[in-house]
């Protein structure tokens, strides 16, 4: 059973989150429970109270609070909590630093309902969700040294590029090892030496970078 916190103050939205989400869990971990928010402080009353919570939707655009204080409060308090961002908010600086500051993933409102069902699905399979539309800022790389020819300019092993690829994917360690044929804890030998690589610490911060780095590439490269 699934206990989900939707955050949103539009309740035309909250149901159609609902709708979504009983068709990808409802008929395989059988009865969901949802307890929902039109508020910030509501919900934060709600996350305070339940510990167990196995996913939050949260629009950061509230009558209470406008800005990524409520994302990080919630961090702060659910932090084993995936906390997805739904919001209309298009501004990639934004999307960006919701990411940074440790959401699960970022849900455009104008999505349709087939990519927010898709969206919903990585991040509850334990991936991360970005819109891909949405430019990333390049990465600041370990200065000196050789970071390879790869698109990405990077020096990594070829096991390490495919498991880089499928991390931007916003695939899980477990998909990813399954997918490559490797244990567990080799896909995470692999993400700890690329997040080396990339001068960051969590994952987040590995696909936003990655991204940025491929923009720079292809920008570069010209047309």
């Amino acid at each position: 059973m699934h206990t989900i916190l939707i955050v949103d103050d539009h309740p035309l939205f909250r149901a159609a989150i609902r709708d979504i989400l009983d068709r990808l869990l409802a008929s395989k971990d059988g009865p969901l429970t949802y307890r929902e928010a039109s508020c910030f402080q509501e919900a934060f009353d709600i996350a305070s109270g339940s510990p167990d919570l196995d996913l939050v939707t949260l629009d950061i655009c509230m009558p209470d609070s406008n800005d990524l204080s409520g994302l990080l409060r919630f961090r702060a308090r659910l932090p084993a909590t995936p906390v997805v961002v739904v919001s209309s908010i298009d501004d990639p600086n934004i999307i960006r630093r919701t990411i940074m500051c440790g959401a699960a993933g970022f849900i455009p409102k104008a999505s349709s309902m087939q990519t927010m069902t898709e969206a919903l699905q990585v991040i509850l399979a334990g991936g991360l969700y970005m819109p891909l539309n949405v430019p990333a800022e390049p990465a600041a790389l370990p200065a000196g040294g050789d970071h390879g020819s790869g698109e990405t300019g990077l020096s990594l092993t070829t096991r390490q590029a495919a498991v880089l690829e499928r991390l931007v994917e916003g695939k899980s360690n477990k998909v990813i090892a399954r997918e490559l044929a490797i244990s567990d804890m080799t896909v995470k030998v692999h993400v700890t030496a690329i997040l080396r690589s990339l001068g960051v610490a969590t994952r987040a911060q590995a696909i936003v970078a990655v991204r940025g780095e491929l923009s720079a590439a292809r920008h570069s490269a010209g047309p």
